[in-house]
């Protein structure tokens, strides 16, 4: 996904509960007809778009945790080495990282963090294996968790 000039300039953001989304998400409002998001796509606006909140920054600085980018009971998404598993949406992993948990993934999976992609987890080669605890939360949950 390309990142606009746009993303990385202070702007005005709007937390907008569109009709037939089930979350929230960030939106600029270039133009009273419609909303646009940070990578230039557009949504017309509809008498029915609930403003929950306006805030003036940078798009990484913007909570996305309250966003469609968070989805908990999804079977996508990142286990902590603390076994804290934050979900996503399929393929919205390198989002995940990026807008909600501050970090890149490379990072992520160095210091333990396991991606979780449906019925499959993945590990990176990395100095660190998956915990007891993690093997423990994937195995409770259906994955086929392979020795370490």
């Amino acid at each position: 996904m390309k990142v606009k000039d746009s993303e990385k300039a202070v702007q005005t953001w709007y937390l907008i509960q569109p009709e037939g989304f089930s979350r929230p998400w960030w939106f600029t409002k270039p133009d009273r007809r419609y909303w646009e998001n940070a990578v230039g796509g557009i949504r017309l606006c509809s008498k029915t778009d609930r403003i929950i909140s306006k805030v003036r920054c940078r798009f990484d600085d913007l909570d996305h945790s309250v966003t469609g980018l968070l989805v908990p009971d999804s079977k996508y998404g990142w286990l902590s080495p603390a076994v804290r598993f934050y979900g996503c949406t399929y393929g919205a992993h390198h989002l995940l990282a990026r807008h909600v948990l501050k970090r890149n993934e490379v990072d992520l999976e160095e210091e333990g963090w396991i991606r979780v992609m449906g019925n499959v987890w993945l590990h990176v080669d990395s100095p660190r294996k998956a915990t007891p605890e993690q093997r423990n939360w994937l195995s409770a949950r259906g994955y086929t968790v392979p020795e370490n």
